[in-house]
């Protein structure tokens, strides 16, 4: 089956790293903040509220903010953009992911940690919005929770029904989870020996789609081909 490029595993499995990344990155050094996350960012927020932390319950709107406009700019560029020529949509959001990142890492921890958690969500509504399957299957690149009931029910589907789609799409969902996680553990490591430069490691899986969307688009334009 011929699919988009922004529906094949090769994009997919660096996002999830970015993902999971952006999370610990964010919480770990940036005053335990979620970067894609905001159902945490909410708890933290009416927690601060009851507590009467006005301020604390302050700075965890601007990621829920941020994160929410991420979405709203990212079905924009999507709508907007999708027809055009020699750029695809995609590739800007990547771009843009990318230009967040650079300015996140020079941003010194401490006061400015709003700002950094700003651009962080930010990046992740964009990136969340923009790729929202992979081998036909509905996923989130930011987060595990839905991944996670994915991998429940089509393990379930395959214990009633024991059709090998099932088990393959368990496996898959499984993996993605893992990616997630490994970005996790990426961040725990560089972040303990960089700090607020340890961000600029997901410009390799971002630079990496980059790159392998350039190969697609070139061999579909002589070939006719897609990744799968």
């Amino acid at each position: 089956m011929k699919r988009n490029f922004e529906e094949s595993l090769l994009l997919t499995y660096p996002l999830l790293f970015v993902g999971g990344f952006f999370d610990a990155y964010s919480y770990l050094i940036r005053g335990k903040t979620f970067a894609t996350m905001q159902t945490g960012n909410m708890i933290l927020l009416v927690y601060n509220l009851f507590e009467k932390e006005f301020v604390k319950a302050a700075m965890y709107l601007i990621p829920i903010f941020a994160f929410f406009m991420g979405v709203v700019i990212a079905q924009i560029i999507e709508t907007k953009l999708k027809k055009l020529g020699k750029i695809k949509w995609y590739e800007i959001i990547i771009l843009l992911e990318i230009i967040l990142v650079i300015i996140t890492m020079f941003i010194p921890i401490g006061d400015l940690n709003y700002l950094a958690n700003m651009l962080i969500s930010f990046a992740a509504g964009i990136q969340l919005n923009s790729f929202r399957k992979a081998n036909g299957l509905a996923l989130a690149t930011t987060m595990c929770t839905g991944n996670l009931k994915s991998a429940g029910t089509n393990l379930a589907d395959f214990i009633l029904k024991r059709e090998k789609k099932f088990i393959y799409n368990f496996l898959l969902y499984v993996s993605l989870i893992l990616v997630f996680m490994l970005g996790c553990f990426s961040s725990y490591i560089l972040t303990n020996k960089l700090n607020n430069y340890s961000i600029a490691f997901v410009t390799i899986p971002l630079i990496f789609i980059l790159i392998v969307s350039i190969i697609f688009k070139v061999n579909s334009k002589d070939k006719k081909s897609d990744i799968c």
